[in-house]
């Protein structure tokens, strides 16, 4: 049973636990401070307290100037760091990347450009050389030396009607074939601006192959006069015509155009023209380019019309050549 001596022993040492507990804890530090009523003991204990302050802000001044320093060196680098990463150009900024992208951009146009511009022009030389090569293996169908003589007849004493006679010749370097031709004469004063053909002057259709250096209508294929074509005057030609024709009052002028085709896809119209010299008795080619050029143009999958018969007249050899 406990007793009053037990109580009084064991709040004794309750009181001892907690008085060592407070022994050994340490309390907190706590910063002076003056109360507005005390006064300081002494000059010398003033001093000291002064002192302690100062030396508490040296010592945090010392721990945080190191630890400011870092910041500041890490702060320049990632800065450093970042300027590097940009490029300015023309006042715009940039990354790095960016403006490399853009540049390689920019090379691989300027590249294609200039690819496309040397293959534009290795297209024109080879072009060139093509055509070159094709013109000098065409073939040229012209027409050769174009005789016929405008006389009297011996009986009656009037004029025979003038006629010329001439075949077609394959000068180039390859086969040719003959689709069309067409010639007639003119009697006047001077040559017309534009052929003109008399009623009667029919386009004829060939449509005959000519190797290189052969001529139409083939040689020795019977008499002489079936080996050239022959175009006779339609018309009446009096006796005041012959006269005039023979004093130089009027002249006499035979022209046409024949229609070929070569190997290389092409179609071609060759004009001539010419002149009856009088005093020779023949004639001589005359008319300049208007009447003796030539026209050739790319052919498409099916030939013109103009010369495979479909119209019942093609365009006269003065107009543009086309279909």
């Amino acid at each position: 049973m406990l007793t009053v001596r037990h109580l009084t022993a064991l709040a004794a040492c309750a009181v001892l636990l907690c008085g060592c507990t407070l022994a050994r804890s340490e309390p907190a530090p706590e910063r002076p401070r003056v109360e507005a009523n005390q006064k300081a003991d002494s000059p010398a204990k003033g001093q000291g307290a002064s002192n302690q302050e100062n030396g508490d802000a040296e010592s945090a001044l010392a721990l945080n100037v190191p630890k400011a320093a870092e910041y500041s060196e890490n702060q320049g680098d990632r800065y450093r760091h970042d300027a590097a990463e940009y490029w300015t150009f023309l006042g715009n900024k940039g990354r790095v990347t960016d403006w490399l992208l853009i540049l390689f951009t920019f090379c691989l146009v300027l590249a294609t450009i200039v690819l496309g511009i040397i293959g534009l022009w290795q297209g024109f030389q080879m072009r060139g050389a093509v055509i070159a090569d094709i013109k000098g293996k065409r073939p040229y169908v012209s027409p050769g030396e174009v005789s016929g003589r405008v006389a009297l007849d011996r009986e009656t004493k009037q004029p025979r009607p003038p006629t010329a006679v001439y075949a077609l010749f394959n000068i180039g370097k390859s086969h040719a074939v003959i689709q069309a031709y067409r010639h007639g004469f003119y009697f006047g004063d001077s040559l017309p601006a534009t052929p003109i053909y008399t009623v009667g002057y029919a386009v004829n259709y060939a449509r005959v192959p000519l190797r290189d250096g052969d001529q139409y209508p083939p040689a020795n294929q019977g008499p002489a006069l079936q080996e050239r074509l022959v175009c006779n005057y339609l018309g009446e030609f009096t006796k005041s015509d012959h006269d005039a024709l023979i004093e130089g009052k009027r002249f006499l002028y035979f022209y046409g155009w024949v229609v070929y085709t070569d190997n290389f896809g092409f179609v071609h119209r060759k004009r001539f023209g010419f002149i009856y010299l009088r005093n020779r008795g023949r004639y001589a080619v005359y008319g300049g380019e208007r009447y003796n050029g030539e026209d050739s143009k790319q052919m498409r999958k099916s030939a013109p019309r103009w010369f495979t018969g479909e119209r019942a007249r093609p365009p006269a050899p003065e107009v543009e050549f086309d279909e």
